[in-house]
């Protein structure tokens, strides 16, 4: 299903060959994955009729303590450099709460 959301919505992904090293896990299983998938980085709010009404762009900025340990294993380097040092294209919670707020307000 999401494959069918994702092109709708615009979202860009690719499926990668995994890294040097050793593979990845699927975070809930644990199973060993031959690939990664390389995706574009937002976070979309639609309103009740499926009317896409804002959207974020960039990686979120979530420190690492606000990271589940089960899914900050999962992440690659970057999203672990991403953690520490968020780029100046992340958005915060406190912008996608302003979103909702004005969303519903």
């Amino acid at each position: 299903m999401i494959n069918q959301l994702w092109p709708y919505l615009g979202v860009w992904r690719q499926k990668v060959p995994g890294g040097a090293g050793a593979a990845p896990k699927n975070w809930r299983t644990g199973q060993p994955l031959t690939y990664d998938i390389s995706h574009s980085d937002e976070v979309f709010f639609i309103d009740a009729h499926s009317h896409e009404r804002f959207l974020l762009e960039g990686p979120p900025a979530a420190p690492k303590g606000s990271i589940p340990a089960t899914i900050y294993r999962f992440m690659s380097d970057t999203g672990h450099k991403n953690a520490t040092s968020p780029p100046t294209t992340a958005w915060t919670e406190a912008q996608a709460k302003r979103v909702l707020r004005s969303l519903v307000g």
